[in-house]
């Protein structure tokens, strides 16, 4: 199988599960919407967040803390950079 296949594959995949959230959402909004269970409005902010999750991933949109922790390793690496700092990664120098 081709990378391009491969690639269509996993994007339909996550198309699929963003669909079946978006459609678990929208029952939950509509059931909590119908009441004033408390459970029901919980559900409903559940699937909402689920939703919002598999949208970012579907897209590759970080949350605001991935984003942060981006930007700080950035810093890090630069200052090191400029500190001529070398990192060598858990478990010594290879062999």
């Amino acid at each position: 199988m081709s990378e391009q296949r491969r690639a269509s594959g996993r994007q339909e995949d996550k198309l699929k599960r963003l669909r079946q959230v978006a459609d678990k959402a929208a029952d939950s909004l509509e059931a909590a919407l119908d009441t004033e269970d408390t459970r029901a409005l919980k559900d409903a902010a559940t699937a909402l967040k689920d939703l919002v999750a598999v949208t970012r991933d579907v897209y590759g949109i970080p949350t605001m803390e991935q984003q942060m922790s981006l930007r700080m390793a950035r810093i890090k690496s630069r200052a090191n950079e400029q500190a001529g700092v070398v990192e060598i990664a858990a478990g010594g120098a290879p062999r």
